[in-house]
């Protein structure tokens, strides 16, 4: 089991990197700072017994940065069609992190959780994606549109 947290919130994966005590967690001291703002709580809650987890399954924590959540995103957008929020394509972006520590090995079988939609934040992904064209209801300014902003052709 792999908890992940951003680098601008972290209470959980610091008690882990501490070896903490699972009842004494210590809340995070300053404001959070990250575009998962569902990851945003400065006190784990449940952190007792996932931290419990964390020791019971030999796991381990990853901190990331909101560029590597960003990456995430457009990972799992371009590549397997899934629009996710940052709090959801931070488990993805601590995956990739541990690829390449080597804390995992490639032909290991893995499971990211993706907890949230894109569409539950769509500000940040606004901010990091860029929006989407606006567009009418006819096929022709679809096509149209993929090779303008996208630089695909396709024909209908």
């Amino acid at each position: 089991m792999v908890a992940v947290q951003p680098e601008g919130n972290h209470p959980f994966v610091r008690a882990w990197m501490e070896r903490a005590d699972p009842d004494k967690i210590r809340p995070w001291e300053k404001p959070p700072e990250t575009i998962a703002t569902g990851l945003e709580d400065t006190f784990p809650w449940d952190g007792d017994a996932g931290l419990r987890a964390i020791y019971r399954t030999n796991g381990y924590g990853v901190v990331v940065s909101d560029p590597e959540i960003i990456e995430a995103m457009k990972l799992l957008a371009s590549m397997e069609g899934i629009f996710a929020e940052p709090s959801g394509a931070a488990g993805l972006a601590g995956l990739i992190k541990a690829l390449k520590e080597g804390k995992v090995d490639r032909d290991e079988t893995i499971v990211v959780l993706v907890t949230g939609h894109g569409l539950k934040d769509p500000d940040i992904v606004k901010k990091t994606a860029g929006d989407a064209p606006t567009i009418t209801a006819s096929p022709e300014e679809f096509f149209r549109a993929v090779k303008e902003f996208y630089g695909i052709n396709i024909t209908g």
